[in-house]
């Protein structure tokens, strides 16, 4: 079963990647081209997820999402949003709840079609009921990391740089804003350790710089979304270090709320 599931989830993550990017326009000049080689590669959430799988199953389900995350109506926001969906999962997958899975998941399938992706997504939306049937959340949990490893190495291996930053964007704005939820009353004014690797929301945000999609840069929700992360950027990346505190936490919340507001309803 495991290998089934793997197969599958990699032959959808062959053919998403063409159908997330055709809109992609050719390079406009030779400066640009040798500017795509200083985008760069982006720490994964799992440094997050992992702290999260310490705390218990009813705090996480409680700052969950009551509904799935719904993207604007274009492709490039439906990369970001994969990227939401991508981090829900995994969550959902840590505390086990099929239900909350299930929740996501429907939402991940209709999203896949949207991307032209009927029959793959229908076969991994089978495999992974058979193994919630089974209670297989080890099975499961491993399953989401792999779609989400794939899925970020073929982008980033295909030079679809563009894609492959908005999918980690959605991914770190989502647990970004669960686990500040989460920790900021819990946090008070004590230091602790930050969940974001140094750099983290300074290298989201020059790949940002970097893009060259004229009707995606020109857009009011990227331009608007831009500004959101190079803010974050400047409060955990500071030169004076970021303090973990409840403050920091509260504004980390605002901000990456606002991200996934302004991608899913702003005008184009």
């Amino acid at each position: 079963m495991k290998k089934r599931i793997f197969y599958l989830l990699m032959v959808m993550i062959l053919a998403i990647l063409p159908a997330c990017n055709k809109d992609k326009k050719k390079l406009p000049n030779d400066d640009i081209a040798q500017a795509i080689t200083d985008f760069v590669p982006i720490p994964s959430i799992q440094t997050v997820t992992t702290k999260l799988e310490l705390i218990n199953p009813p705090k996480i389900l409680a700052v969950m999402p009551g509904t799935a995350y719904k993207p604007g109506a274009d492709d490039q926001r439906r990369s970001y949003a994969l990227g939401v969906l991508q981090a829900d999962l995994m969550l959902a997958a840590i505390v086990g709840n099929g239900s909350v899975l299930d929740r996501y998941y429907e939402d991940y399938i209709d999203l896949a079609t949207a991307l032209n992706l009927e029959k793959q997504a229908a076969e991994v939306k089978t495999a992974m009921q058979d193994l919630v049937r089974a209670g297989e959340w080890a099975e499961i949990s491993s399953a989401c990391a792999q779609l989400k490893q794939k899925y970020e190495a073929a982008a980033w291996d295909s030079a679809q740089y563009e894609t492959y930053t908005l999918y980690l964007l959605g991914q770190w704005v989502e647990v970004s804003r669960l686990y500040s939820v989460i920790f900021a009353e819990e946090q008070a004014e004590t230091v602790a350790d930050s969940p974001f690797e140094d750099g983290l929301w300074t290298s989201i945000h020059k790949n940002m710089q970097l893009f060259s999609t004229e009707d995606l840069t020109g857009s009011n929700w990227f331009q608007k979304s831009y500004n959101e992360v190079a803010k974050l950027a400047e409060l955990t990346d500071s030169p004076s270090g970021f303090i973990v505190n409840s403050a920091a936490l509260g504004k980390i919340s605002a901000m990456t709320g606002l991200i996934n507001e302004i991608i899913a309803k702003d005008t184009p």
